[in-house]
């Protein structure tokens, strides 16, 4: 989604949306729905909607976005937010398989040499 100044709601319930892939942060967003859709399940995806959308954001599917979300949205920094709208998905479980890891420092290195993700 591009930036889009004036929007103040974004209601995108009941799609296949399994990430937040190719959003920017939108910066008077304030409420989005995304109820009914893959992503919506994600172990962290109240928090990832505040990395992705911005930091103006109230609420979530109609839910206040509570003040512990928005330090633990704070707390992963700028990296990470890019890390999301690049299609990544937080998640505090370690990979079975650590081998295939990249971690979000491999991450930012990657970025900065200007990379383009694979699909």
């Amino acid at each position: 989604i591009e930036k889009m100044p004036r929007l103040t709601e974004l209601h995108l319930q009941d799609n296949l949306i399994q990430s937040f892939r190719g959003m920017v942060e939108q910066p008077k967003l304030q409420s989005i729905w995304l109820k009914g859709n893959p992503i919506a399940g994600a172990y962290c995806y109240r928090i990832m909607c505040l990395v992705a959308c911005g930091d103006r954001l109230r609420s979530v599917d109609g839910v206040h976005i509570t003040r512990a979300e928005r330090d633990a949205a704070k707390a992963l920094g700028p990296i990470t937010a890019d890390a999301v709208r690049d299609g990544w998905l937080i998640d505090t479980v370690p990979s079975v398989d650590s081998d295939y890891d990249m971690t979000l420092e491999d991450y930012g290195k990657f970025r900065r040499k200007g990379a383009p993700l694979a699909v």
